[in-house]
């Protein structure tokens, strides 16, 4: 295959890889893991960095596979109204067979502003060009502590009597901890 046209395929690749984690339907909170492993090689593996970063988060650490990746996103994203992700760069490297692409990922939890967190997908091709076998995803950490305050707030229940509990004489913030 010719370089240009191998270059042209690293990076079609690498692209729909990244645009493959958005959720099925623009402004949903669905993923689509159908679109995800379909780009992905069987023996596609999964991790995250930075370093001192990932040792502070148990969730984090290690490779998972595809499907366990699957999972992983539909934890995150029960806990999100919506979330888009945009690439901005690519550097794509032929004879490695991967591409390191930067991307702005807007994540937005219930009743909040969407939050920027800058991503960084290091990422590996087959031979071909045509699936991706791993990436290493790099985050913004205070990004990512930010959004994990913004999701308790989303998740927090409203513990405030209404109007009808306090006419009748209950307090659910009894319930409180």
């Amino acid at each position: 295959m010719a370089s240009n046209e191998l270059y042209d395929k690293l990076t079609a690749t690498a692209r729909e890889f990244v645009l493959s984690t958005s959720p099925k339907t623009a402004g949903g909170n669905e993923p689509d893991p159908d679109r995800f492993l379909a780009i992905v090689a069987p023996e596609f593996k999964m991790s995250w960095g930075h370093k001192f970063f990932v040792s502070t988060k148990p969730g984090l650490q290690g490779e998972i596979s595809g499907k366990d990746f699957v999972a992983h996103q539909g934890k995150m994203c029960s806990n999100l109204q919506t979330w888009e992700i945009v690439p901005t760069s690519i550097c794509v490297d032929v004879e490695k067979r991967s591409a390191v692409l930067r991307a702005d990922f807007f994540m937005t939890a219930p009743n909040q502003d969407a939050l920027l967190n800058d991503i960084v997908f290091w990422i590996t091709m087959d031979e071909a060009g045509e699936k991706a076998t791993g990436a290493k995803e790099f985050i913004d950490a205070v990004a990512s502590a930010e959004l994990a305050e913004r999701m308790k707030v989303g998740m927090h229940k409203d513990t405030t009597p209404s109007p009808a509990d306090a006419a009748k004489g209950t307090d659910p913030g009894h319930l409180r901890s």
